[in-house]
């Protein structure tokens, strides 16, 4: 776990180091000249701080539950010509371009790791208010290990990330161009694209007891009706395989996203901004994703295309509440527990197999295919 603790802790120092004293990209004017490249300081500080975690993602060996059997091998049976994994066509068309070039599989965890953590960044240089939270979110909230075995979702919900800007500038063409690059990579990401049309919806009381009791209805009937629709496809025939959210999982999940959404609701009337009410109501839909988490296997995927945004987002709820040291205290508050919660869960129970750490530089890329999982080569 210190080589993670050192990577975060040398991003948000290289950030605060060159980025000076500015914290968001408006608050900052200075320029950096190279010949004829010119750059904002802020800017140069958002690409040097996200090279440590980029680096370490980028040259890791069998870290993830899906290194090998998913990626490593699949890599290879893209090579051998074989449709078998049924990738999304840009995940597959990513594979296909470097094996152009090498038929080296660390090149695929090299240029996944630079869209995964520079897409990121560069969301989080773009859009955050709180550019060193946002950097100590992406860590605390288990998103980057996450990540370093969800690769294909992540690097959807890098994209998703980033289409914010463009729900913030009320840009629709460029947004829905940023969902379908997003879904290129993992089909779920399709399901943020409502995220546009409801930004400007404000909540109350009575729409979210509304909501509640329509997923209570929807979970309770149309959910066997789905069930049967989706039976047959790729998803249909993955969920009967995996089980249920644990409940101790569910229940902190539960809690943790009740209090965030608290804390923006609490704070709406502090604020008109279409970035708060778009933040309050994303963390609402992440809520509203935890109450199935007992009721639909792998609707944790689903949960986190509402939730990752949260790194971007929490600094636009906090900003809502009014008194200063109440803001403060907050938002230490919920580092603190998410801090907790992903030493508990990554190094004690040891999810997403990202302990221990090691690169690729005393490994060998060896072709292998896996083929004796189907029986033989598979077209």
């Amino acid at each position: 776990m210190i080589v993670y603790i050192t990577t975060f802790c040398s991003s948000l120092l290289l950030f605060l180091l060159f980025a000076g004293g500015s914290r968001t990209k408006l608050s900052n004017g200075e320029n950096t000249s190279f010949k004829r490249l010119v750059i904002s300081k802020f800017d140069l500080a958002v690409f040097i701080a996200a090279l440590p975690p980029m680096i370490i993602a980028a040259i890791r060996y069998y870290v993830g539950t899906d290194y090998f059997g998913t990626y490593y091998s699949g890599f290879y049976r893209i090579l051998d010509g074989s449709n078998v994994d049924g990738f999304e066509f840009g995940f597959w068309l990513l594979n296909k371009a470097i094996q152009t070039i090498t038929d080296n599989v660390f090149w695929l965890f090299i240029f996944t790791s630079v869209l995964f953590v520079g897409g990121v960044y560069k969301a989080i240089g773009e859009i955050s208010v709180d550019v060193p939270l946002s950097i100590i979110l992406f860590f605390v909230t288990r998103y980057y290990f996450i990540g370093l075995n969800g690769i294909r979702q992540f690097i959807g919900l890098a994209f998703l990330l980033y289409s914010l800007k463009f729900v913030f500038e009320n840009n629709l063409k460029k947004f829905l161009l940023i969902i379908c690059l997003a879904c290129m990579f993992h089909h779920t990401c399709v399901l943020f694209t409502p995220i546009f049309f409801i930004s400007k919806i404000r909540l109350n009381i009575k729409k979210i007891f509304f909501l509640v009791i329509c997923e209570f209805f929807l979970l309770s009937i149309a959910l066997p009706v789905v069930l049967e629709l989706l039976n047959g496809t790729k998803y249909g025939l993955l969920i009967p395989k995996f089980n249920l959210a644990g409940v101790k999982f569910t229940l902190f999940t539960f809690v943790i996203n009740l209090l965030l959404f608290s804390i923006g609701y609490i704070g709406r009337k502090q604020k008109e901004d279409i970035r708060f009410n778009t933040s309050v109501n994303i963390q609402f839909l992440a809520l509203l994703s935890c109450l199935a988490l007992q009721s639909i296997p792998l609707i944790e995927r689903v949960y986190w295309i509402f939730s990752f945004p949260i790194i971007v987002t929490f600094p636009f709820l906090i900003k809502g509440l009014k008194n200063k040291g109440t803001r403060i205290a907050t938002k230490w508050m919920v580092v603190i527990i998410f801090t907790i919660y992903m030493c508990y869960d990554i190094c004690v129970l040891g999810d997403h197999d990202v302990l221990p750490y090691q690169t690729i530089f005393d490994k060998l890329p060896i072709h292998n295919s896996l083929w004796e999982r189907y029986g033989g080569f598979v077209k």
